[in-house]
């Protein structure tokens, strides 16, 4: 998925639909996905995952439990 997504970014148009269309579709769908999550100058597998994992939108703050405190059995 990693090289379709670079070959995508650096097409455009009617090429990037024809290389697109000969992958596999769910390789496809993931490749359209990161795609549609735009290039502000990065690109999104140029970095771990666990280095941008406190961008994402999709993770919420954990609780904030007090040293000491009982939690559960624990």
């Amino acid at each position: 998925m990693e090289k379709l997504y670079h070959f995508a970014l650096e097409t455009s148009g009617e090429e990037r639909e024809a290389l697109l269309a000969n992958s596999d579709p769910e390789v496809r769908h993931g490749v359209e996905a990161l795609l549609a999550q735009g290039t502000s100058g990065e690109r999104v597998l140029d970095h771990p995952a666990w280095e941008q994992a406190g961008t994402s939108q999709l993770v919420t703050p954990a609780a904030q439990i007090a040293p000491g405190a009982q939690l559960g059995p624990y």
